[in-house]
């Protein structure tokens, strides 16, 4: 293990000492053109305001306040000549087809709140850039283009420890700038579209447990008012609309299917980047998302007991021959579907590959808690396009379950609120045992 650390902790340093010399490399070229610009704006603004300070009693307030006035302003010059140059020379770079209406790209998300005003700022860097990594995304359709930012490392507090940016006084070779933190990175929570699903109406996902023993800790030490402290509680929650399965579902809804998958490419400087295509080509391997992760044993017994192998999704659903009611329609299906099954719950437009351990359905009656875990047994459902079909109808099926709400279900006229709310546990973590493995090869 010491030796596989050390193999990552030199390709950590060779990669940012390779990037180093790049950002270098691109701001050496303007760096005497720079300098004397700030120079000339130093010189000019010291000219004005140099006079003020021999004029009794205001000079000392007038003198600061027109060398700022000055210095602002000719600085506000040249970002603006700096800012069109730049924009001339991406307009040059920028080819848009011929029904395009050539409008700006749209943004499908932000960056985390925790990451957004820093970004990759100067500041952040100092500090050891304690923030998230994102990475660019973009994608074209015939008439609009599309961008994204996707997480590919989340905040640390590991590395606000070093020296950050002041490696670059000694040619970013201080082994604590921006240090190599040894981070175990959550792949479901770069990746996973499922904590987004909590922002449908009548769906709530339960992902409590996304920290580590330490990070739990350490939090358990912060004051609940804290800012960091409502960002560490939460990092799926933080982090939903920077996942890939995420921006897969909004930029296939966004562009009618037209572009429903990312892709990872290699710009013409090496720079890692996503791309938005049709998944739907020949060209594209299939996609490893919406489905659970396979680990050793070992490992799934470590995980399992922090409670991340499996998550609880809970959706409100309609009782339909109640009086008043609430939650999403179970039996809006198709004619197609209407040959095959009696109701749904719709989980994904995409893909939902995930497992499910159990179903168990909670009864509400005047918005109070009346029945409580009645147990679907697996035959009578199944999994198929990011839906769950049910073989009967739901009622039919609590009646043969439960006696008790068999009672209810038949006065149920006299009730004034009748709902349900269903407890999907899904795998997110699968262990492959070494008789298996054995099997297998």
């Amino acid at each position: 293990m010491k030796q596989l650390f050390k193999i990552y902790e030199q390709l950590f340093r060779e990669i940012k000492h390779r990037h180093f010399s790049k950002v270098y490399s691109a701001y050496k070229k303007d760096i005497v053109k720079d300098t004397a610009a700030q120079v000339f704006m130093t010189l000019v603004a010291t000219a004005v305001s140099a006079p003020l300070w021999l004029i009794p009693f205001v000079g000392w307030v007038l003198a600061p306040i027109a060398y700022t006035a000055v210095y602002t302003l000719l600085s506000k010059y040249f970002s603006d000549i700096r800012y069109r140059y730049y924009q001339a020379k991406e307009r040059a770079r920028s080819f848009y087809p011929v029904a395009s209406e050539r409008s700006a790209p749209t943004s499908l998300n932000e960056r985390a709140n925790m990451d957004i005003t820093w970004k990759d700022s100067m500041a952040a860097g100092i500090s050891g850039h304690p923030g998230g990594y994102y990475a660019y995304a973009h994608g074209q359709t015939s008439t609009q283009t599309y961008d994204a930012e996707v997480i590919v490392n989340p905040y640390s507090r590991g590395r606000s420890l070093g020296l950050g940016s002041l490696g670059f006084l000694f040619g970013g070779n201080l082994d604590s700038d921006l240090p190599f933190d040894n981070q175990n990175i959550d792949y479901l929570m770069l990746s996973s579209e499922l904590p987004a699903l909590d922002d449908k109406e009548f769906y709530e996902v339960d992902f409590l447990n996304s920290l580590t023993p330490q990070e739990q800790e350490y939090l358990s030490s912060l004051p609940e008012s804290s800012s960091l402290f409502s960002h560490l509680s939460n990092y799926y929650e933080e982090y939903k609309y920077n996942t890939i399965g995420y921006l897969e579902h909004r930029i296939a809804k966004d562009t009618d299917g037209e572009l429903n998958r990312i892709i990872p490419i290699m710009d013409s400087d090496g720079e890692p980047q996503y791309r938005f295509v049709d998944g739907n080509s020949p060209l594209y391997k299939e996609s490893g998302l919406y489905r659970p992760v396979v680990v050793s044993e070992e490992r799934y017994n470590e995980l399992k007991e922090m409670g991340k192998t499996d998550i609880e999704i809970n959706i409100t659903a309609r009782n339909e021959w109640a009086f008043w009611t609430e939650g999403i329609t179970l039996y809006d299906l198709t004619p197609e579907e209407n040959e095959l099954y009696a109701a749904k719950i719709p989980l994904s437009d995409i893909a939902f590959e995930y497992p499910i351990n159990s179903i168990y359905v909670d009864v509400y009656r005047s918005n109070n808690l009346y029945l409580q875990n009645i147990e679907i047994s697996n035959a009578f459902y199944t999994l198929d396009s990011g839906n769950i079909y049910f073989t009967r109808p739901i009622e039919d099926i609590l009646c043969e379950q439960s006696p008790e709400f068999m009672e209810l279900h038949s006065n149920r006229r006299y009730y004034s609120k009748i709902f349900y709310k269903f407890k999907v546990n899904v795998a997110l973590i699968l262990a492959i045992f070494l008789s298996t493995f054995l099997e297998i090869f």
